[in-house]
């Protein structure tokens, strides 16, 4: 299972947008990525959700290129059923 993400809503207040949605990858995939279009991020967080055994949160790291910013997720662990929000 690569990372992928699912259940996607995006809301928008004034110019201010947040992207949420679940996410799910297994250890050892490489990092996924979440393309959002053009926007500084404000504040992203991706909680794994697990049900046993400690969490061990992803680290996030964001790119622009042109008009797009890219969020890319480095999890560690295997995520079924996590949750994820980007504001920017």
């Amino acid at each position: 299972m690569a990372f992928s993400t699912s259940n996607l809503v995006l809301r928008c207040g004034g110019s201010t947008r947040i992207l949420t949605g679940n996410w799910s990858a297994n250890a050892g995939d490489t990092p996924g990525t979440i393309a959002i279009g053009s926007g500084n991020i404000v504040n992203a967080e991706f909680d794994p959700r697990l049900a046993t055994g400690p969490a061990e949160y992803p680290s996030i790291s964001t790119s622009v290129s042109g008009n797009q910013t890219t969020v890319t997720v480095y999890h560690h662990q295997t995520v079924t059923n996590g949750t994820f929000s980007i504001e920017y």
